[in-house]
């Protein structure tokens, strides 16, 4: 059942991030303003996820302080990815 959940959910992960990005690109908010991976750690991390578990995700931004608008950038988008998510 692993082997089938995990990809699926690094898929499912993948698109709404993606939905995520393509909707605040439409608003004011506009494109990621850094290079930015997203990771999931814990069980989906280890590739152990079940059907419905907890989430422990981060965000690695390129190295540099953050504006202001960088910082509720991301914020944002990790709200908007969580929140599809759960």
């Amino acid at each position: 059942l692993q082997q089938i959940i995990g990809p699926l959910w690094d898929a499912v992960t993948q698109k709404i991030i993606e939905l995520a990005i393509d909707e605040l690109a439409k608003s004011e908010m506009g494109s990621p303003p850094k290079p930015f991976c997203w990771l999931s750690f814990g069980s989906n991390g280890r590739k152990e996820q079940v059907i419905r578990t907890d989430q422990d995700n981060g965000i690695i931004i390129e190295e540099g302080d953050l504006t202001q608008n960088e910082q509720l950038y991301f914020e944002t988008l990790a709200e908007k990815v969580v929140d599809a998510l759960e």
